[in-house]
């Protein structure tokens, strides 16, 4: 699932969102999710052993600040 499929420039890989591209540039490049409707995103961050779920109701929201603040809260 953590490998880019063909034709997705590196982005998506079997139902899950990379993030080998920086497209979260405060993440770390491991990092994959699930995106669902309205913001909603289970975020996995295999290197850290951590699950984030969000159960949000709002499109525009921080992830990239969000995420990478409670990465910063968790001692490695």
């Amino acid at each position: 699932m953590a490998t880019p499929t063909n034709g997705s420039n590196g982005k998506y890989g079997a139902h899950f969102w990379l993030n080998a591209g920086g497209d979260f540039p405060d993440l770390p490049r491991d990092f994959y999710r699930w995106s669902g409707y309205q913001g909603q995103m289970v975020a996995i961050f295999p290197g850290r052993d951590l699950v984030v779920v969000r159960m949000g109701l709002s499109e525009e929201f921080d992830f990239n600040g969000f995420l990478s603040a409670v990465i910063s809260s968790i001692k490695k």
